[in-house]
């Protein structure tokens, strides 16, 4: 349904909302019926409770910019990852035209998202024991497309790694979850021996993690972090 204006269309219908409603038009009835029909799309993709309780939490509205929290700070993301700082500056500090700027900023990067989940969903990952990893071409977009992949289109209990070609050599991202950790998952150690027994760099965190490892030596970086992550869940 993400990404796709007649499934969100459907939805809605199925709903009773209009296509055109904005959320705040919508009263508490409607928001409930809403929120009970994307929560059964979501089970019936296999998300778990853990995952939706992320994403349905109390927001919280700007009266002064006239927009919720998530809203704006998507718009200042979208600001900083396009390095247009001062747009985002001039938008927290109410400037009309920054806005639009920064929602046309927001457009493209969601754009460029779905088209790389359509493909994963097309493609779709490689799955090893322990791993599962996709290739990438937009190296700016593997950390978000990582986690998502992970926790709607892949196995949520493996790692996602993605990779990207650059001219330093492959560029290496991944992401965990937090049920992974508390089996002994740690992504920044796992990256970093990884990375080095075949002549590369990475670290990070225990969640989220990067590297860069030479071209030609992708499959040996693979194998080591899939025995590696192995390792870490056996010893927990």
């Amino acid at each position: 349904m993400s990404g796709s204006r007649e499934g969100a269309k459907a939805l809605l219908e199925q709903a009773g909302i209009d296509a055109d409603a904005s959320s705040r038009d919508l009263d508490e009835a409607q928001g409930r019926k809403l929120s009970s029909l994307i929560a059964l799309r979501l089970v019936e993709q296999g998300v778990p409770m853990s995952t939706m309780d992320e994403i349905v939490h109390e927001r919280y509205f700007f009266p002064r910019v006239d927009m919720e929290a998530g809203e704006l700070s998507s718009l200042l993301n979208a600001c900083g990852r396009s390095n247009n700082e001062g747009m985002g500056l001039a938008l927290t500090l109410g400037d009309r035209e920054a806005l639009e700027g920064a929602r046309r900023l927001r457009a493209d990067y969601v754009d460029e998202v779905m088209a790389g989940l359509a493909r994963i969903e097309r493609e779709g990952v490689t799955a090893m024991e322990n791993i599962q990893y996709f290739f990438n071409d937009s190296l700016g977009l593997s950390g978000i497309l990582c986690g998502v992949t992970m926790q709607y289109l892949g196995d949520r209990n493996k790692p996602t790694i993605a990779l990207s070609e650059h001219d330093e050599g492959i560029k290496v991202s991944s992401r965990a979850t937090f049920p992974l950790l508390e089996q002994g998952v740690d992504l920044a150690v796992g990256m970093r021996e990884s990375a080095a027994k075949v002549g590369g760099f990475g670290g990070g965190h225990r969640i989220a993690a990067g590297a860069t490892v030479p071209k030609g030596r992708v499959d040996e970086f693979l194998a080591a972090l899939d025995a590696l992550i192995g390792e870490q869940k056996k010893e927990a």
